[in-house]
């Protein structure tokens, strides 16, 4: 399993100004203090409870809604809106255009509630809830829009947008068993869903932690709509990720890089790619990225380096270390240095791997570099710098394998025809497991030579 920052889900619904302007609203602090808090907290916690326990009626056929539309027409015949009415509500929508909503309240206050008729109420209630969504009063915006609906009057049009409504302004204030019961009542008067109707639902069922409803609305959400917006993308893969399906996060992270050609979505394409052992493809997807700016920073060029190494060019490796190490956007830390000295050292560039190994060398914990170090110079059979580089091993222990620094001296030191002092080391070398066997073989090996000579 890997950890990658795909995992952080952006939550932003995109129903519009609607639900971002309420949820700045509603995070405000509560004037009316922590009782204020408390009892609407319990009371939304009622409302998510009956909601989620409504009951959820059967879609409506076109048929139905034909007919339904019919009446809700002959209804607006048979009562119309008086005069007076038009009059107030045209004087309190003006008020709300010029962000007066006192003014506009204290208008519609005036009217008489009991004598309006079902089709005034129906508007004057809407016209209410979009006063106390302005005031940023989100629970008294749904109460408002809910008695809007439940007088049967507005047109079907009208009706259908203003649940809509609902559903995200439900979202807002975070009732995400309250998002999906509104969202069944909006669908029983919407013949064909649309994807952010699924995007929506995604994001209750997320939010609820139930990741494989969350999934199953996401997809339809994409399916459905044919250039999905960048945040409903952003949540399926976030869910694939989740359920480790790296097959079929690849082409929704791929779609991402073309449509919206981001740094973090290059960079979550090549990890998807290497987990699924794809690394050909990890590689040229960080090759892009890095042509085109996006790899600035230390960890990503040193993953980059290291998937060139695995991909058999360490030059590729060794050249943009070098040059991350002199921009210094590279850490000059003891394992990138190893790592560059081992990219040279692969490259068959000797010369070039001694400065960086030299360096990460005296900035290790242990001698274990400076053994590696000593080795290089032996192959070169430089026994000198050997001999230098295996005694400072010693001299800063810690190695991974004890015993071999004295082992490799032993043997320089009999290269250099100086067979005390080889003899002296390998000595040292038969007090370690790992080494006794050859540090044996050598000094019998000695020992024949000093008796045929």
């Amino acid at each position: 399993m890997i950890s990658i920052a795909l995992l952080t889900v952006f939550l932003c619904l995109s129903g519009g100004a609607l639900v971002d302007e309420a949820r700045a609203q509603t995070a405000a602090p509560d004037p009316a203090g922590a009782d204020a808090v408390q009892a609407e907290e319990e009371a939304r916690t009622e409302v998510a409870q009956d909601t989620a326990q409504a009951e959820v009626l059967p879609p409506l056929t076109l048929e139905e809604l034909k007919q339904l539309g019919k009446k809700r027409m002959e209804l607006q015949y048979k009562s119309p809106e008086t005069p007076r009415f038009k009059r107030y509500l045209r004087a309190a929508s003006k008020k709300m255009d010029e962000d007066d909503y006192p003014g506009a309240k204290e208008l519609l206050e005036r009217l008489n509630v009991s004598r309006l008729n079902k089709v005034e109420l129906g508007k004057y209630y809407r016209l209410l809830g979009y006063l106390s969504y302005q005031l940023g009063e989100a629970p008294e915006a749904l109460a408002y829009f809910r008695k809007a609906i439940a007088q049967e009057s507005l047109p079907l049009r009208d009706q259908e947008k203003l649940m809509f409504s609902i559903v995200q302004l439900e979202a807002a204030v975070e009732n995400w068993p309250g998002v999906l019961a509104s969202m069944d009542e909006w669908a029983r008067f919407v013949p064909f869903p649309t994807g952010l109707s699924f995007y929506l639902r995604a994001i209750a069922h997320y939010q609820m932690d139930q990741p494989d409803l969350s999934l199953e609305n996401a997809e339809w959400a994409a399916l459905i709509e044919t250039d999905p917006p960048e945040s409903w993308l952003q949540l399926l893969a976030a869910l694939y990720v989740l359920k480790e399906d790296y097959a079929s996060v690849t082409p929704v992270l791929e779609e991402l890089v073309v449509r919206f050609p981001k740094k973090a979505y290059w960079i979550q394409l090549s990890l998807i790619y290497g987990a699924s052992e794809g690394y050909d493809e990890s590689l040229s997807v960080q090759q892009l990225a890095l042509l085109q700016g996006f790899l600035t920073e230390d960890r990503e060029l040193r993953r980059l380096a290291r998937s060139y190494v695995f991909a058999g060019l360490p030059y590729e490796a060794a050249t943009l270390l070098d040059a991350g190490l002199s921009d210094e956007k590279i850490e000059p830390t003891p394992k990138v240095y190893e790592l560059l000295a081992n990219s040279w050292i692969q490259a068959r560039e000797f010369d070039r791997s001694m400065e960086p190994l030299k360096k990460a060398a005296a900035l290790s914990d242990d001698g274990n570099l400076y053994l590696r170090l000593g080795q290089v110079f032996m192959a070169r059979e430089d026994w000198s710098n050997a001999a230098k580089y295996f005694k400072q091993a010693v001299a800063k222990s810690g190695l991974k394998a004890p015993g071999s620094a004295d082992l490799l001296l032993g043997i320089v030191y009999y290269n250099e025809d100086e067979t005390a002092e080889a003899l002296k080391w390998f000595r040292r070398a038969k007090k370690h497991e790992t080494t006794r066997k050859t540090a044996n073989d050598w000094m019998d090996h000695i020992a024949k030579e000093t008796q045929s000579s």
